[in-house]
């Protein structure tokens, strides 16, 4: 019998060790107004809200912006990292931030919003030539998503259409395949994409 509890014991601590390291992200697109929505898809603004809740209280995190051109590769910029300066600390078991990506046709223009600060605009060239860029989160049709706390895990995605051989052009269901984003331009044969990453440090 005391076999029996002692498993108990140590299973039920190893599964509120587990759901510790778990960060959970959902992703909230409303916004104030229908007129301001209207006004964000004239100007090819996306405005994604990220929270995230988990055991992050007085840790750091880095976010990063990772470009691919046909299949590899071959930039990887940090937008933000918050160990930068104390004030950028995680204060609670949540985390909110918002990120505001503008399409101008021949640039994508990324910048990073928190609680009381923004973050430098990153700037990418970019060639509708290879058909129309579009945003995609990773979410599916779920609500959220829960990533290891401890391993770096995407945000969101910004690609280009799979080209086929008969020159017709589709997003497909890219960014819910399961296939990971790095794969993603060698999987579907994407020409250019950008995947944007978090991580967060002790």
């Amino acid at each position: 019998m005391k076999i029996i509890i002692s498993l108990v014991i140590l299973l039920f601590s190893i599964s509120n060790i587990i759901a510790q390291e778990k960060i959970s992200m959902n992703i909230d697109y409303s916004t104030d107004s229908q007129d301001l929505q209207t006004i964000l898809r004239f100007e090819q603004i996306n405005l994604a809200k990220f929270n995230f809740i988990g055991n992050i209280k007085g840790q750091d995190y880095t976010i990063k912006i990772d470009e691919y051109k046909k299949g590899e590769l071959v930039k990887t910029d940090t937008i933000f990292y918050s160990s930068q300066d104390d004030y950028f600390k995680i204060k609670e078991d949540t985390l909110k931030l918002n990120f505001i990506t503008k399409n101008t046709n021949k640039e994508l223009i990324f910048q990073l919003n928190g609680n009381g600060f923004s973050s430098p605009k990153m700037n990418y060239e970019i060639s509708e030539s290879n058909g129309r860029y579009a945003y995609k989160d990773f979410l599916s049709s779920e609500n959220s998503k829960s990533y290891d706390k401890n391993s770096s895990f995407p945000l969101f995605t910004i690609i280009t259409p799979t080209v086929y051989e008969d020159g017709s052009k589709s997003y497909c269901r890219v960014a819910q395949s399961g296939i990971k984003p790095e794969n993603l331009g060698k999987e579907f044969d994407i020409p250019h994409y950008f995947v944007a990453t978090m991580t967060f440090n002790r």
